[in-house]
């Protein structure tokens, strides 16, 4: 594109200013110029918007070096739902929406249909010619958003033109608009384009910034040089990759802002902000005794209502408008009423309006003329109490009048708020919320809390992508359905599922939006099959089966991926249901009745934290209002409660694993079903059925299931302590047989309370109990079965004699440091929430089988906890995993794995599975069990890895904790059956990526693409693809086809690197066990600190290894099978290691590159371990001959080769600047031997007259 006015733009400026002088009069031309109108289709006789995009639009793309295609679609479909355009050589899919000139805000509007969900595309286009705006399709937590990223308005050019060629007078232009008379300064140009793309950058908008611009910047030289800087192909390009990072950046520190503000306010616990007083210190209690917890727990409460009411105000709900929350202050000042604020407008809100049904408020409440009567009644839970004597707080007004006026419905002082160009996000809210609740739990006197690790706030982008990969298909296939029941014919239903296949969501919705019947041929000369996308009750079965999916998150949080999963269903019941209103969208009221819907029926969720299930019960509800409001004229406002549930997900019914199962469910259950279903969906329910349905649940079915699911457990033993006659108390009291303590307790050991050995009078009192006290006197034993034997010769009572005896033991001052036990009662009082038995909890999703009752949820997905969280008592109470990891294994291990496992229980047979997990469940060679369960239960799963280093998946600014996630989404076994008629072919089976590092700016594009491999038979146990049973097990991260090349080569080979240690020698090789890019290995040495030493029986074997142990071929084996972080010795011995007669032809090449190694890294290895590989002569130009030798002897072929020598390059792995690690002639040189010359060739070393291996 040139920078001067006389380029491919002024040429088409030219052109259309002509044409459309030439076709209409002067009074229209100057009107369609200057913006007074829209260019018509009456105007010029013909199509106004055709003539637009050939006469300006193509031509100014074609200028800017953008090349188009016309409408991307399928020539078979509607044709009317597609865009106009598509850029098909910049990095990232972009379609275009062109109308004629003047028509720019219809543009925008119209393109949202083309990007974002169920769309290829997340950037587009929209122009009517003069003015362009590039968008963004940005999911923000619970809703979509299109901001303007990039624009131009180049109508003040378009007039100059005009002018320039006498069609209109100069007195058109501003004063300050000069015509093409001269040069234009380029760089005064990009710096005013720089003013429009860092209001871009943040949450601002791109056209409003364009419109803030001064006019002479938009003469026709001018236009031309910004055009270029906005939608030129590199400028385009370049945005479309910095776009990502700096909307992500901005939120990021939105959400720093928001916490500090939080935290501060409500406990002066900030550290950016600094307040005179807090909330908390504000409150008063009903009495002093009232604990903090409490207390904190209500200003919690407090100031997440008033956020919620704040949320209303912009979601068009009737009587809580803008600044409602501001009115009840003017309200209360304004009456001088003796009580304070919040008790006079604040607490009468919430309790006797938010959470009073009309007809129980109390009579001056009901005045239909005041403003309490047009308040409703929010049911769902919030406005309850949420902690004892509610009703006798108090808040001083002070600091309650600041954060209702500064804080939630303005701007604070010195320009900070809650707000976002006066909106709030509940993205953010949910996100500030589980950093609260790190924040609440964390201990003054530990360091790093277990819950930094257990509640992460999941990103937008991952959220998107796993619901992409699970929902979104699971919509596809509930549709897909209902098209296929309408074909008896196998053939046809062949056919039609063919088709459907090559279509995919978006393409099906559309037909069914457009009211398109599509018509097939299964064959030349056959009868033509017609799919019918037109037909009204066809298009009302697929809103019911949409209607229908059942999503759950089992560790919900404050509710990001409910309310993601929401999204998407809500999008496809809105193409169903217009192409129910024959083209029209469905009205405000038509779509809240579908998403209350959804919320009653498709989306449920679990957490133990009870306060996070509130926000998330919050975002449900504001997810329901969101776009089309809300009228008393509409269906009653939804109980959500009932789908959003606090409880321990991971205890209770239905059992996992390898415990027999039960039947539990009884007339109890059915009864609570039909009470449930009756709360949610019948208007007349009176008020008081929660607390029935509250009442059955605790009186009557969990208590007995809690009975139930204990007894399972028998056969599994646990170890307890006891100290005190109360913990003994506590342990005997559990026990529900009233006769006997064994097989309840079956072992008891004691030991002296302050350690060393038993007194005189502590051995009488052990031996009178039945004791056995060890001959060291430091020990003593009680078999409880034989004692009580012994003691039912003596008495009636075994039981009591038994707790006596041990209760005057621990008076001794003795302890019983190990109780051998079966789980009891007592534990679940210990557990983090409550027992949640998921088939009483929510009936509605549970299904019955031939072999008893099921759950049956078509989704699960979600971000489980991650880190060893489970208490003592926790792990007690899980049952043994299916693949035979118990309570032992369990005690070390992270809970992520039996979230994997419970919730492959809760899905359907052909449901669809998505999580985020740390890449842990991978990595850690300890978790064959998890390895076990993904290799088995998956019919189909794709397991995609991400690096914490350069940038990382989760923002974790102010922690020490840097996370590797691992996204894993599935189908389970029996999937590919769903269809009796069709079979889906050959298991897709389980593919896993690379160990993917990514920077801000490439961090969208690899989280949504990256290559995946088959993995199963790679797992690394004695060796790479070794037999299962192994006490080390590590699942592999594989990525492309080339690198499961190496890694099969590498599987081949008949050794390991353990193989060839001896237990002493002096040749030795030495690692660090740090292993990020680079691990640093020494020949012998003891400069370094932290090392890791492996002796071998000769120069030659520890010359290999020691190569081998600096390598990229190492480098790619740790990324597969390690966690970008450690090596240890277990990995590094089952590196695998050719014969030791293949390696010794390679004798001098070995010793020659170790020592040239040895060489380079003296140079460039400081003592710290950190390496300088970019010196003159620097390591990695070394390592990268090393690969040729590595290749040869491994058997690599040479785009292998070539592989590992630039993987990771872009990253920490690479060498000098300018250095390229193999010509082009050799990576392309298929099957030449890769190694390079130097000056001698292969020999072979000689013991005596013999030919010896070394």
């Amino acid at each position: 594109m040139t920078d001067t006015p006389n380029s491919a733009v002024r040429a088409a400026f030219e052109a259309f200013v002509t044409e459309l002088r030439n076709e209409v009069d002067p009074q229209a031309f100057e009107a369609i110029l200057t913006g007074e109108r829209p260019l018509s289709d009456f105007d010029i006789g013909c199509e106004s918007e055709t003539v637009t995009e050939e006469t300006l639009v193509h031509p100014i793309l074609e200028a800017a070096d953008l090349r188009v295609n016309g409408q991307p679609k399928d020539q078979t479909g509607p044709s009317v739902t597609y865009p106009d355009f598509q850029i098909t050589n910049v990095d990232a899919p972009v379609v275009g929406e062109a109308k004629s000139i003047g028509k720019i805000a219809e543009a925008s509007e119209d393109l949202e249909e083309y990007i974002g969900a169920f769309r290829d595309e997340n950037y587009g286009i929209a122009t009517d010619g003069v003015v362009w705006r590039l968008h963004r399709a940005e999911a923000q937590g619970d809703f979509t958003r299109y901001p303007v990223i990039s624009a131009i308005d180049t109508r003040q050019a378009l007039l100059a033109t005009a002018v320039d060629l006498g069609y209109l007078d100069e007195a058109i232009l501003p004063s300050d608009v000069e015509v093409s008379r001269g040069g234009t300064d380029v760089n005064a140009v990009r710096d005013a384009v720089e003013d429009v793309t860092l209001a871009a950058s943040g949450s601002g908008d791109a056209a409003a910034a364009l419109d803030r611009l001064p006019s002479p910047r938009r003469e026709p030289g001018w236009t031309t040089v910004g055009f270029d800087a906005q939608f030129g192909r590199a400028s385009l390009d370049r945005r479309l990759r910095q776009a990502p990072r700096e909307r992500r950046e901005q939120r990021r520190r939105d959400i720093e802002e928001f916490y500090d503000l939080y935290i501060e306010l409500l406990f002066g616990e900030g550290t950016t902000h600094s307040f005179e007083t807090n909330l908390l210190s504000s409150v008063s209690p009903p009495d002093s005794s009232t604990p903090e917890s409490e207390r904190r727990m209500f200003t919690l409460t407090l100031v997440n209502r008033l956020l919620f009411i704040r949320l209303l105000e912009e979601r068009d709900v009737d009587a809580i408008e803008y600044g409602f929350l501001a009115g009840r202050v003017e309200r209360y000042e304004e009456s001088e009423p003796p009580l304070s604020l919040y008790e006079s407008e604040i607490r009468p809100l919430f309790a006797n309006l938010l959470n009073t049904p009309k007809e129980e408020r109390l009579p001056d409440l009901r005045d239909p003329d005041s403003w309490h009567d047009r308040i409703p009644y929010l049911n769902g839970g919030l406005f309850r109490s949420a902690v004892p004597n509610e009703a006798e707080y108090d808040v001083e007004n002070r600091i309650l009048k600041r954060i209702i006026l500064e804080l939630i419905e303005g701007d604070m002082e010195g320009g900070d708020s809650l707000t976002t160009n006066g909106t709030l996000d509940p993205s953010i809210i949910g996100t500030v919320f589980e950093k609260v609740i790190n924040h609440l739990g964390a201990k003054p006197d530990v360091g790093l809390q277990k819950e930094e690790l257990g509640a992460i706030y999941t990103p937008t982008d991952i959220t998107e992508r796993i619901t992409e990969s699970t929902v979104e298909p699971a919509i596809e296939a509930a549709v897909s359905d209902v098209v296929l029941d309408r074909f008896d014919d196998a053939d046809e239903r062949e056919v039609v599922r063919s088709r459907l296949d090559r279509l995919d969501l978006g393409g099906i919705l559309d037909y069914f939006s457009a009211q398109k019947r599509l018509v097939l041929q299964r064959d030349e000369g056959s009868a033509e099959v017609e799919v019918p996308f037109d037909e009204p009750e066809v298009i009302e079965a697929a809103v019911e089966s949409v209607t229908d999916l059942r999503v759950v998150d089992p560790a919900c949080g404050s509710g990001h991926f409910l309310t993601t999963a929401m999204d998407r269903l809500h999008r496809a019941q809105i193409k169903l249901l217009t192409g129910l209103a024959d083209g029209d969208e469905p009205s405000a009221q038509r779509r809240y009745e579908a998403k209350r819907e959804l919320a009653l029926t498709s989306v449920f969720g679990v957490d133990v934290h009870e306060a996070a299930t509130e926000i998330a019960r919050l975002r449900v509800w504001l997810k329901i209002v969101e776009d089309n409001g809300w009228e008393e004229s509409y269906a009653r406002l939804p109980n959500v409660d009932m789908n959003v549930a606090h409880g321990n997900a991971l205890i209770g019914f239905p059992v996992t694993g390898s415990i027999n199962r039960i039947d539990v469910w009884n007339d109890d259950i059915t009864e609570v079903e039909r009470r449930r279903l009756e709360y949610k969906f019948d208007a007349d329910a009176g008020s008081n059925a929660r607390e029935e349905i509250n009442d059955r649940l605790t009186q009557d079915i969990r208590p007995e299931l809690n009975e139930k699911y204990i007894s399972l457990l028998s056969e599994t033993t646990v170890d307890d302590g006891v100290e005190s006659r109360e913990q003994l108390r506590r342990l005997v009291g559990s026990i529900a047989d009233s006769e006997n303590v064994y097989p309840s307790v079956q072992h008891i050991k004691a030991r002296p309370a302050g350690g060393g050995e038993f007194s005189a009078e502590q051995r009488s009192s052990l031996e009178s109990a039945g004791f056995d006290v060890y001959h060291t006197g430091t020990t003593a034993n009680l078999d409880v079965g034989e004692r009580e034997r012994t003691l039912k010769t003596r008495s009636d009572e075994a039981r009591g004699g038994l707790d006596r005896d041990l209760g005057t033991v621990l008076d001794d001052d003795i302890v019983f440091s190990e109780v051998e036990r079966q789980p009891l009662p007592l534990d679940l009082a210990d557990i983090k929430g409550k027992p949640f038995h998921w088939i009483a909890e929510f009936p509605e999703a549970v299904t019955e089988t031939d072999s008893g009752y099921t759950l049956d949820f078509d989704v699960v997905l979600g971000n489980p906890p991650y880190g060893d969280l489970l208490t003592d008592s926790e792990k007690r109470l899980l049952t043994p995993m299916k693949t035979g990891g118990g309570y032992e294994e369990l005690r070390s291990g992270e809970v992520s794995g039996n979230f994997i496992e419970r919730e492959l229980h809760l899905l359907s047979s052909d449901g669809f599975f998505g999580n985020i997990v740390t890449v842990g469940v991978l990595s850690s060679s300890e978790r064959g069990a998890e390895h076990d369960l993904i290799a088995d239960d998956f019919e189909s799963a794709e397991i995609s890895s991400f690096a914490r280093r350069p940038s990382q998946v989760f923002n974790r600014s102010g922690s020490r904790v840097e996370i590797n996630p691992t996204i894993i989404t599935g189908r389970p076994v029996g999937a590919g059956d769903r269809d009796p008629e069709h079979s889906e072919g050959p298991a897709q089976g389980i593919r896993s990526s690379d160990f993917l590092r990514f920077s801000a700016e490439s961090r969208e594009t690899t989280i949504r693409e990256h290559e995946l491999s088959p993995v199963t038979d790679l797992i690394l146990r004695d060796r790479i693809g070794g037999s299962r049973g192994e006490r080390f097990d590590v699942f592999p991260k594989v990525g492309g086809e080339t690198k499961r090349g190496v890694l099969e080569a590498l599987s081949d080979a008949p050794k390991k690197i353990g193989d060839w240690e001896v237990d002493e020698s002096s040749y030795r090789v030495r690692h660090r066990r740090s292993f990020n890019y680079w691990l640093v290995a020494t020949r012998g040495g003891d400069g370094l600190n932290n090392m890791k030493e492996y002796c071998f029986p000769n120069e030659t074997t520890r010359d290999f290894a020691y190569l081998a142990a600096n390598s990229s071929l190492l480098y790619s084996y740790h990324m597969t099978y390690g966690n970008m972080q450690d090596f240890g010795k277990g990995r590094f011995r089952r590196f695998p290691a050719p014969a030791r007669s293949s390696v010794a032809p390679w004798q001098p090449l070995i010793r020659h590159y170790a020592d040239l190694l040895e060489e380079g890294l003296s140079r460039h290895v400081e003592s710290s371990g950190d390496i300088g590989y970019r010196g003159e002569r620097g390591v990695k130009e070394i390592v990268d001959e090393v690969e040729f030798l590595l290749g040869s002897i491994y058997g690599l072929r040479s785009e292998q080769v070539r592989y590992l020598q630039t993987y990771d390059r872009e990253f920490a792995r690479y060498g000098p600047d300018g250095y390229e690690p193999v010509p082009d002639t050799v990576a392309e040189a298929e099957g030449d031997d890769p190694v390079p010359e130097v000056g001698f060739g292969p020999e072979t070393e000689r013991d005596g007259d013999e030919t010896a291996p070394f």
